[in-house]
C-alpha cells in the first residue's frame, strides 16, 4: 500500500541539489578543460587532476548529503498511511454576554451594587453551564471584546473581578455597538452551532434602531436574552 502525502509540494525541494550539482559542475568542467589545455600538455593531466581516491571520497559525500536531503523532503511532505479526517471542534452552543459597564451600574439599589450582582450572575452561569462556549463584551458608549468565544470558563471567571464602570472613560450606554461586535464574534464560529446573546444591563439606553437590529439578529439565528439588574 502506497502512502499519501499531506504536502506533496515539498518534493520540489529535490530539484535544489540537482541544480546546485549539475549547473556549476558543467561550468566548472568547461572552464577547467579550457585552462588545462591552454597551460598544460596532455601527459601532465594525471598530476593536475584529482586522484581516484579523492574523487571517490567527494562522490560519497555528495551521495550522503543527497540522501539526507531526500529524507528531509519526504518528512516535510507528510507521508501517511490509512488516515482519517477528524473534526476537532463540533458545533454546540455559543453564548456571548453583553455586560453593561455604564456609570449607572455603580448604583447600590441592590446589594452590594448593580455591577457586583451582574458579575455574580455571570459567575454562576459559568459554573452551572460548563459545556457552553462563552464570549464576553463590555460596553458603555463604546463596546470592547473582553474575551472571544471560548471553552475556558475558568479564565473568564478570573476576569470578572476586574470589570467595573471605572474602566470606562466616556459616559453613555450604546447597545447597538455591542450588538454589532457580538455579531462579528459569531461570524468566526463553526456553522451549525446555536447562538445566543445574553444582555445584562440596568437599561438606561434609548436608540431608535435597536428593534430593527434585534430583529435582524433573530433572522440570522441569534437569540437575544435580557437580564435586568437593579430595582424598578
Amino acid at each position: 500500500m502506497f502512502p499519501e502525502f499531506s504536502s506533496p509540494g515539498w518534493f520540489f525541494l529535490l530539484l535544489v541539489p540537482v541544480l546546485l550539482e549539475f549547473l556549476p559542475e558543467i561550468r566548472r568542467r568547461t572552464y577547467e578543460e579550457d585552462r588545462i589545455h591552454q597551460y598544460a600538455d596532455p601527459h601532465l593531466f594525471p598530476h593536475l587532476l584529482l586522484s581516484g581516491a579523492t574523487a571517490k571520497t567527494k562522490k560519497y559525500k555528495k551521495i550522503y548529503w543527497g540522501f539526507l536531503w531526500l529524507l528531509g523532503s519526504l518528512a516535510m511532505a507528510g507521508p501517511r498511511w490509512g488516515y482519517t479526517d477528524l473534526e476537532i471542534r463540533q458545533p454546540g452552543s455559543d453564548l456571548v454576554i453583553l455586560l453593561d459597564l455604564s456609570r449607572s451600574m455603580e448604583v447600590k439599589d441592590v446589594k452590594p451594587s448593580r455591577i457586583a450582582r451582574a458579575r455574580q450572575e455571570i459567575d454562576d452561569l459559568l459554573r452551572l453551564k460548563s459545556a457552553l462556549r462563552v464570549g464576553l463584551i463590555g460596553y458603555a458608549s463604546v463596546a470592547h471584546v473582553l474575551a472571544p468565544i471560548t471553552e475556558d470558563a475558568e479564565t473568564l471567571r478570573n476576569l470578572l473581578p476586574s470589570l467595573s464602570p471605572e474602566l470606562v472613560r466616556l459616559p453613555g450606554s450604546r447597545l447597538s455597538s455591542a450588538l454589532d461586535r457580538a455579531k462579528r464574534l459569531f461570524s468566526f464560529q463553526l456553522p451549525g452551532a446555536t447562538r445566543h446573546l445574553l444582555l445584562i444591563s440596568d437599561g438606561d439606553f434609548d436608540e431608535p434602531d435597536l428593534e430593527t437590529m434585534v430583529s435582524k439578529l433573530h433572522q440570522g439565528g441569534i437569540q437575544l436574552h435580557v437580564l435586568g439588574v437593579g430595582t424598578e
